[in-house]
């Protein structure tokens, strides 16, 4: 990232404003409220980060007279993306696939069984279909975000904006302060048929113990991260959208995931002239 570059304050998750949107961004506030905390105005619903001082970018969620889900940059340096089309109020069930099973629970119900064990919100993840989102256009999207934030590629499905201090956005994350939340995951998945967004928390909480607040078909081990997480589905008011809960084990909690993502081999920078991968270069 070249010296004068502009990097983003904000990354939001825009929802359109229909009945039951503020409800749910008061819940999660609530929920909120049970860990780090979170600054909430009429609209906006901000995690407080735990970090470095001056970390960015930092998450948001907000209800907005938009007629779709999408992701904003704040400042627009980057193209918004798409999380839904067409959402609107509706009340279908909120999982799919390995997650059909669980009856979704509101968010206040979660609140009350997990009052006192939660510690943090660690990263919010976006996962969308992979026939939404053509190859081509997802390396170009990650490039593009590359270039005004700190991006780490886990794989060539999955990357992990995570915060950074000006001088980390020049050089590298310092891994003495390994603690960035929340984060943000972005995930491409040819197993989708619709978008799911994750809230993904730290709590103290053992895998028994989580199994018994959370029992079938309210929640289950989460399909493919089994040692780490127990989901749970939330009812939520956006068609079309689901929205689950990851529930991190007590043994994970004082490991932050920046340790084990933010390496230097897997750090995205922007496609220079030249490059034969369209959108991103990983730097050697």
């Amino acid at each position: 990232m070249s010296g004068g570059a502009l990097r983003l304050e904000r990354l939001c998750c825009a929802f359109p404003d229909v009945e039951g949107a503020r409800a749910f961004l008061d819940d999660l506030a609530a929920l909120l409220a049970l860990a780090q905390g979170a600054r909430r105005d009429a609209r906006r619903l901000e995690p407080n980060p735990v970090g470095p001082p001056g970390a960015r970018p930092r998450l948001a969620l907000e209800r907005a007279p938009v007629s779709s889900a999408l992701l904003r940059a704040e400042p627009a340096l980057v193209e918004d993306l798409a999380i839904g089309r067409g959402l609107a109020a509706g009340g279908e069930r909120a999982a799919r696939g390995a997650f059909a099973a669980l009856e979704p629970l509101p968010l206040s119900e979660v609140s009350r069984r997990l009052a006192g064990r939660l510690r943090a919100l660690d990263h919010l993840a976006i996962n969308l279909p992979a026939d939404g989102v053509p190859e081509a256009e997802w390396r170009a999207r990650l490039g593009a975000l590359a270039g005004a934030c700190n991006v780490y590629a886990w794989d060539d499905a999955t990357a992990f904006a995570i915060p950074a201090t000006p001088e980390e956005g020049h050089g590298e994350l310092d891994l003495a302060q390994p603690a960035r939340k929340p984060k943000l995951e972005l995930v491409r998945d040819a197993r989708l048929e619709r978008p799911r967004l994750e809230l993904a928390f730290d709590t103290d909480c053992e895998p028994g113990e989580l199994a018994l607040r959370f029992p079938p078909p309210e929640g289950l081990p989460k399909p493919g991260a089994e040692a780490y997480f127990h989901a749970v589905a939330l009812a939520h008011p956006w068609a079309g959208l689901d929205w689950t809960l990851d529930l991190g084990f007590r043994a994970g909690a004082d490991f932050d995931l920046t340790a084990l993502v933010a390496t230097p081999e897997r750090r995205l920078r922007s496609a220079v002239a030249g490059e034969s991968s369209p959108g991103i270069s990983r730097r050697g």
